[in-house]
């Protein structure tokens, strides 16, 4: 079948035989990242960018896993892959940002409202307009929108779409949509499995029986 999709895709360009040809690529141990990979990245859908996220993830690569897991979601914000996000914490999640900058979350607060502004950089956001997940408004961090946010600090007052705004928190986005990712999944009850235990060795079994 790997075979029957993959001329198909040479012949005719057909994104659907792409797609299922990655797709048994993934399940039968056979990744590459190759010129196919690089025809997916550039299908900018929300099915194409997460079998890229996939085909990394059976690479190791985890970086990219976390970049096109992201652009899915910025695509289409009810995308199975969500849990992707909640990883065990990294050294750049745990690191603490004094100033708005490229990869943070800040939290911008006014008497009336509160709004989380996202900042990437510039490989997240390509090619389409960014939903709102994660109760953000998305940016790269080259868009002239988010220049007079840039480098201010905790408290600072700034002007953010012709209002002003106090600056509350400031935050790596990793550990935010981490933060975000599992605050739904638990929400939503998928695949969250409850640990009912009275002291930390009890804890710990449970867990090596999960």
């Amino acid at each position: 079948a790997k075979k029957y999709f993959k001329k198909e895709f040479d012949l005719y360009r057909d994104q659907t035989a792409l797609y299922h040809f990655l797709r048994l690529r993934i399940d039968t141990h056979d990744v590459s990242d190759d010129e196919y990979l690089l025809e997916a990245k550039n299908i900018i859908t929300a099915d194409f960018q997460s079998i890229v996220a996939a085909s990394y993830d059976k690479l190791k690569k985890h970086d990219e896993v976390k970049k096109y897991v992201l652009r899915t979601l910025l695509l289409d914000d009810s995308a199975a892959c969500l849990g992707a996000l909640c990883s065990p914490y990294r050294k750049d999640e745990l690191r603490v940002v004094d100033c708005v900058q490229e990869d943070t979350v800040c939290v911008l607060e006014s008497s009336t409202t509160t709004i989380n502004v996202a900042i990437h950089n510039d490989g997240i956001i390509q090619h389409f307009e960014p939903n709102h997940f994660a109760d953000c408004f998305h940016y790269s961090i080259g868009d002239s929108e988010i220049s007079p946010l840039l480098f201010s600090k905790c408290n600072d007052v700034v002007t953010f779409q012709s209002n002003e705004y106090t600056v509350s928190k400031i935050i790596p986005t990793s550990a935010f949509f981490s933060a975000y990712a599992m605050q739904r999944l638990i929400a939503e009850g998928r695949g969250v499995e409850t640990i009912n235990a009275q002291d930390p060795t009890a804890f710990l079994e449970q867990i090596k029986i999960l």
